[in-house]
């Protein structure tokens, strides 16, 4: 519970307790008992309210999604081998080219042990040619046969290597690790997923009837986490024409600055899309309405004398937790948004400060 409502369910309470109390003295005494209701006329009704004021208002589509990093890459095995070691963490960032995973370099399937002892040999031999040419004992065509043979070695340790070290080929965080070291991978298998993540993007899927109201470069926000209410600026960055042949649904693509570095790549997140926004409107709060019908709802109003007086809005745009008042409503009213339940018009209330 916020402030201002706690505020308010004490004064409730303090009435209460000052009746109970007033019942018990006066019992014995044989004066009459001033109810909670005669307290509440007296006194006036506790109320939380809120001064009417221009603003913006803005209409939302709310969708989920994960985040993920403008360019992300899955870093996968192309063998069958045991992981031996995951020199990275979740949240850690990595340079281009930093190696991310190692797998089992003993099984001779990896080619790594054969292509390191021919890798040996033909330095060996290369070197050895070297100095017996320099002695003038062999040709210059014998040296080139070595060095021609160590230099196909080295490509070829260089390609069994890359095996075996698996290497991210962007600069970003990790965002995910998908396995264990002693784990058997396969080839396609997943194993380390790095972002980059100074720009983000989310995907997520619409309907039908919402595509229409969608279109690139579209304002949106993406919230830190699913629950979170902080939000960062984003924009549409693509609407799929096509629908997908099995949900029907169509993918739209947002994407937001990342500089700061705030949005987390592989959170799952809630965008809002700005469908429709109006300027300089009076709007209430959703809490402040009492009912809604034909598009008119009712609400009540703290007055100058300090009563309550009933007022009939025509609503407009609907927002999360706001909705637009057309007519009805006066720039400076008080209108009445916690406690609204207990008055009726011409009620005496009190007006609980924030």
């Amino acid at each position: 519970m916020n402030k201002p409502f706690k505020k308010i369910g004490i004064a409730i309470a303090i009435l209460i307790v000052a009746g109970v109390a007033l019942r018990i003295v006066t019992r014995g005494r044989g004066e009459a008992v001033e109810s909670i209701s005669e307290i509440q006329k007296r006194e006036g009704v506790p109320v939380r309210v809120e001064t009417a004021a221009r603003g913006t208002l803005a209409r939302t589509l709310q969708f989920s999604g994960t985040i993920e990093g403008q360019e992300q890459s899955a870093i996968t095995s192309r063998l069958m081998e045991t992981v031996r070691e995951i020199p990275v963490r979740v949240g850690q960032r990595v340079a281009s080219g930093q190696i991310v995973a190692r797998l089992d370099d003993t099984n001779p399937q990896a080619m790594y042990p054969q292509a390191k002892a021919t890798l040996d040999n033909a330095k060996m031999d290369f070197e050895r040619m070297q100095t017996l040419f320099n002695q003038g004992a062999v040709s210059r065509q014998a040296l080139d046969q070595a060095k021609l043979g160590y230099d196909v070695a080295q490509s070829n340790f260089a390609a069994a290597s890359d095996l075996i070290a698996l290497r991210s080929p962007v600069g970003g965080e990790v965002v995910r690790v998908h396995v264990k070291p002693g784990e058997v991978v396969s080839p396609g298998t997943p194993v380390v997923t790095v972002a980059a993540s100074k720009e983000v993007r989310v995907k997520f899927a619409v309907s039908a009837e919402e595509r229409p109201l969608i279109a690139p470069q579209q304002a949106a926000r993406i919230h830190l986490a699913q629950s979170d209410t902080s939000v960062i600026p984003a924009v549409v960055d693509k609407v799929e024409d096509a629908a997908d042949p099995e949900t029907r649904l169509f993918e739209v693509t947002v994407k937001s600055d990342n500089s700061e570095g705030l949005l987390k790549p592989g959170v799952l997140t809630t965008v809002e899309v700005v469908v429709e926004e109006r300027t300089s409107v009076l709007s209430v709060s959703n809490e402040a309405l009492l009912s809604r019908r034909n598009g008119e709802a009712e609400i009540f109003v703290a007055a100058a004398d300090r009563r309550a007086a009933r007022r009939t809005v025509r609503l407009g745009l609907q927002a999360a937790n706001r909705v637009e008042c057309v007519a009805g409503l006066s720039e400076g009213d008080r209108v009445v948004v916690y406690g609204q339940n207990l008055l009726s018009d011409g009620a005496p209330v009190k007006i609980i400060e924030d």
